[in-house]
């Protein structure tokens, strides 16, 4: 299975702003777009993550298809 990952970063504060109306927005759009891939990947916006260069929240992650267990939180 060939699994590439493609990580764009932008600089954060320490304090992270809340999302203005336009990105909630667009983040919303994108996501539902995206919805057309569901079969395919896991869409998820806003899901922190761990990163060689340490946590990082992207506004929306693909993944291919994961293997969930409801019962354990992570």
């Amino acid at each position: 299975m060939d699994s590439r990952a493609i990580q764009i970063t932008e600089i954060e504060t320490p304090l992270e702003e809340s999302m203005s109306l336009n990105h909630s927005r667009l983040t919303y759009r994108i996501s539902v777009l995206l919805s057309a891939y569901d079969t395919q990947f896991d869409i998820m916006p806003e899901l922190e993550l761990e990163l060689i260069e340490g946590r990082g929240k992207p506004d929306i992650s693909i993944f291919q298809n994961l293997v969930f267990n409801w019962e354990e939180t992570l």
